[in-house]
Formats: C-alpha cells, structure tokens, sequence
C-alpha cells in the first residue's frame, strides 16, 4: 500500500505522484506534463482575483508545469521561464553528450545576464552531482548515488562554504519497492524515518526533533492507522497527515493529531482520456462524504492530446458554487512538424 506524508504530496501533483525510477524514466518535456516530439510550448494564463486555499494533501489544482519551455529531440529542456510582457525571463541551458549520444552534463545560465545558474553532471542512472549559484557564488553542492538497480541510494547537499546541509537515503526491494526512507539534518541528527514491510503492508514513520528527541511515532496497517503518539501538541508538524492511494483515482487523507485522534477524508479524480495527465474533477469529502474543496476542468486538446486551451474552477468552504480560478492557453511545437 503505498502511503506519502501530505507534506511531500504539498509539492508534488497527483498526476506526478510517481516513484524517484518512474520519472527518471520519463523525459523532462514529459515531467512537464506533455505528450509527443514537443520542441517548444508557451502559456498565457489569467486569473481572476479569487482567493483559494486546499489543505495539505493531494493537489488539485494542477500547475501548467512550463510556461516557457524549449525541448532537444530526446525531451531535454533547452530554455526553461516564462514570458513577462513580451519578454523571456528565465534560464538557458547547454547540453553535453558523449560520443554516444548519453548525457554528460548540463549548464543553465540567466538568459538576460549569461551568469552561471546551474552546472550538473550525469551518469547512467541520472544526475549524480549539482552546483547551484547565485550572483556568481556557490550556494549549494549536492552529490546523488544509486544502488546496483539504478534506484536513488543517497542524496547529499552542502551549502557554498562546504558545511553539510542534509541526507537522505533510500532502501529498495529487487521488485522497487522502497523500504525505508531516511532523512538527517547537516549535524548527522535523524529527522525522520519512513519504512514499510510489503508482508505485512506495515508502514511506520519516526519523525524527531531538531534535537534528537522523539517527536512523533505512526503506524499504519494496510493503510489504516494502527497506532499514534505524539510528544506534544502541534498544528502542523510532519507524519502527522499521510495519503493512501486506494486507485482508481481514489485517495484517503489521513489526519492525525494527539489531542483528536485520526481523522479521514477521500479524494476522487476524473480524468480525460487515458493516463493520469489531465484531472476533469478532483473532490475532496470529509468522513461524511461532505463536498470540501474540488476543482473543475475543462480542456481543448491538440492532435497529441496535450491542451491547448483549459478553464479551472474550484469550489472550498468559503466558495461553495464554482467559481472560475484561472483560463490558460498554450502554444505549442513539435520537432515532426
């Protein structure tokens, strides 16, 4: 039974809740959300002054990932911002390929100034150190491994001035499915532990304090929480809320805080055509099936079926009826034209 913190599920779409090894497998124009040879898309996008908020959980407004990409052949980004009053903001990137064709490394500059934004370097199994700067400074290195199957073993990050920011680990089955998943602070202190047992479908979180001291312990037993305890009480701390993908487009919110136990509430999408690319619903109901907050598409779609043109409308406690949040249009070439 796959489960995710809701605070991991804050900064990811549904439509992108895939493992590290799905979307290392997919090319970037397809992380971004699109379908076919894409070599360029822009979008135009307006929003009305609607003010919407969704709790931490399963997104449902989907982003519109791009708003001024350009793609190599083989689904690279080449040139990646937007457009602001007819003007391009955003980053130009240079590709290096060895004699076989395989990615090397990758440099994106400040498409206004041509200052150093990013150096990356790339190995069999994806990106395996990062160089990140500002105005010319170094401000972080991060250093990715792998293990035999090619899954992602170890991330390492630093700040500017070489002090350790962070680490996080991975542990995977020969089928890919991860076991354990750690994270410690720059100190060497243990933040959290996720693992998960697939005899039993037990998953458990330990989540600590900057300290050390424990924090937070949670079990689930085939989705369902087992047990729950916490140190103290805290709106918002994280392993308290978790999502189970029930399929089928059915997702359960789990809630838990010490002073009111768990609670649950459900999350369906709908989706056009084939795939999980593009939601025509998505609605969250409390425990009594009670509609809370949803979204609402509607799509015109080219001849690789991306949109080019959607309307998105949502509904919350404070916005019963629907309510029009934002109309996108988007351009878009491919390298078979």
């Amino acid at each position: 039974m796959r489960i995710l913190s809701c605070t991991l599920l804050g900064v990811i779409s549904l439509t992108a809740s895939l493992s590290a090894a799905q979307i290392r497998n997919q090319t970037e124009a397809q992380q971004d959300g699109l379908g076919g040879a894409v070599k360029s898309v822009t979008t135009l996008r307006q929003t009305p002054r609607v003010q919407w908020q969704q709790p931490a959980g399963p997104t449902l407004v989907m982003p519109a990932w791009c708003h001024a990409c350009d793609y190599d052949q083989s689904g690279y980004r080449t040139r990646s911002g937007d457009v602001v009053d007819g003007k391009f903001i955003g980053e130009s990137i240079t590709l290096d390929r060895d004699p076989s064709g395989n990615l090397i490394s990758r440099h994106a500059v400040d498409a206004a100034t041509g200052k150093v934004i990013r150096e990356e370097r790339f190995g069999p199994y994806g990106r395996t150190e990062l160089d990140a700067y500002q105005n010319g400074a170094l401000i972080t290195h991060q250093v990715f491994r792998y293990d035999e199957n090619g899954k992602p073993s170890e991330w390492l990050t630093w700040n500017g001035t070489g002090t350790s920011t962070g680490r996080d680990t991975w542990v995977w089955s020969k089928d890919g499915t991860e076991l354990e998943n750690s994270s410690w602070a720059g100190d060497g202190t243990l933040m959290w532990r996720h693992t998960y047992d697939p005899a039993s479908d037990r998953d458990e979180m330990a989540v600590n304090e900057q300290s050390g001291a424990p924090a937070l312990r949670r079990a689930a037993l085939h989705g369902s929480p087992a047990s729950f305890w916490e140190a103290s009480d805290s709106p918002d701390r994280f392993g308290q809320s978790f999502v189970v993908d029930r399929g089928n487009g059915d997702m359960e919110v789990r809630a838990c805080h010490r002073a009111t136990g768990c609670a649950v509430s459900r999350v369906h999408y709908e989706y056009a055509g084939p795939g999980k690319l593009n939601p025509t619903s998505a609605e969250w109901r409390d425990a009594g099936g009670n509609l809370q907050w949803a979204a609402y598409y509607d799509y015109e779609f080219d001849s690789a079926h991306n949109w080019t043109h959607r309307k998105v409308w949502v509904v919350s406690p404070e916005q019963t009826g629907r309510t029009l949040l934002e109309e996108d249009w988007r351009t878009i070439s491919y390298w078979n034209n």
